[in-house]
């Protein structure tokens, strides 16, 4: 009596971890891109054009594979195009166009928001969709994602606001997530011998996917462009960086 008792506790196990595996591996997850403001730059649409185009492909392949997937488009601005936010004018025009294809879309002001934001996703009670895909279209210094870009004056690049990376929950995203920096510039480099890691690097213990870097200066020519196409024109790679959460 006391083996069959063992097997029978030994099959119900195991008949929940494969129900529990099989429930936590068909949880609905998301998919975010994020738009930086533009700081200096003289074409102030880039990171919009990109982010929406990133944002469609991303929809409509989730709807071509009848996924329960959906898309959430983060645009940050500081509300003042003097301190390289987006002038109002050109940021409806996007979110226009974002509504007209019912692509949801969240303005945020400060890295904390948009941290908190994609945080929300470890809270169960707020949302059980978890992050399968993150997108980045915005500047980027050595070691950092600078989404509150102002300009180059030492002050403001001192205090710029930044998506800071080891601030974000590893819970929050699913476990084979991709991460794809190629939209900002040398995301694959470290800093120096001191902050040794790059952005892609920070990444890496959040999750067990993969993670998209560029090690150049990355160009965008004007429209919605390829990873290639943002690493061609200064000879760069897009180089692959393995998730370690485990």
């Amino acid at each position: 009596m006391l083996v069959l008792h063992l097997k029978m506790k030994t099959i119900a196990i195991t008949i929940y971890l494969c129900i529990t595996s099989w429930v936590l591996s068909n949880l609905p997850n998301d998919a975010i891109v994020i738009s930086g403001q533009p700081g200096p730059m003289l074409n102030k649409k880039h990171f919009l054009e990109n982010g929406l185009d990133r944002s469609l492909k991303l929809r409509n392949a989730f709807q071509r594979e009848q996924s329960n997937e959906k898309v959430v488009w983060v645009i940050y601005n500081s509300g003042n195009s003097e301190k390289g936010g987006y002038p109002d004018s050109i940021l409806q025009i996007y979110l226009a166009q974002a509504a007209a294809e019912h692509i949801e879309t969240k303005v945020v002001n400060s890295g904390n928001d948009l941290i908190e934001l994609i945080n929300n996703r470890a809270d169960s009670s707020i949302t059980t969709a978890k992050l399968s895909k993150l997108h980045y279209y915005g500047h980027a210094t050595l070691g950092n994602l600078e989404v509150g870009f102002v300009n180059g004056v030492l002050w403001n690049k001192l205090f710029s606001d930044r998506l800071k990376v080891h601030k974000l929950d590893s819970m929050s995203f699913s476990d084979s997530a991709t991460i794809d920096l190629v939209g900002g510039c040398r995301t694959a480099l470290a800093p120096n011998f001191i902050r040794n890691k790059s952005v892609a690097e920070q990444f890496q213990p959040i999750i067990n996917g993969k993670i998209l870097a560029s090690d150049v200066r990355v160009f965008y020519p004007g429209g919605p462009v390829s990873d290639k196409t943002l690493v061609k024109k200064n000879n760069g790679n897009i180089i692959e960086f393995p998730g370690t959460r485990d």
